[in-house]
């Protein structure tokens, strides 16, 4: 699922499997248990913090039991209060996990990367 149409027709041509639409539209549009997998990547860092909410709730219906999350993020600014509460930052791994495993994900593990980026990996338990 792609937002930018140029991206679309990129991934279109070289054969992949997109669509163009938001994230959070098209998961409100799958049934509960529609998928083994989900990565969130990119829009997570720019949403609205009651969009991310939403996210994680839709995540935590459509991935099936055993299937998988992951989060890639860019991180958020260095204080952690303003930056997971303003509208449009990118979260801290740590609040991710929160919102993840309170929405049936189990184990989780958070990948750091460079300036601040991670990856949060969050298996749906069984």
């Amino acid at each position: 699922v792609e937002p930018v149409e140029g991206l679309v027709v990129a991934a279109s041509q070289a054969g992949l499997d997109v669509r163009a639409d938001e994230a959070l539209t098209h998961l409100r549009a799958l049934p509960d248990g529609a998928l083994a997998g989900l990565v969130l990547s990119g829009a997570v860092d720019a949403l609205p913090l009651g969009e991310v909410i939403e996210l994680a709730d839709r995540a935590g219906a459509v991935v099936t039991a055993g299937g998988v999350a992951i989060v890639i993020s860019g991180g958020p600014p260095t204080d952690p209060v303003v930056a997971d509460l303003s509208p449009g930052r990118p979260l801290h791994a740590e609040t991710w996990v929160h919102l993840l495993t309170s929405r049936g994900f189990g184990t989780t593990t958070v990948h750091p990367g460079s300036a601040g980026a991670y990856a949060v990996v969050a298996r749906r338990d069984a």
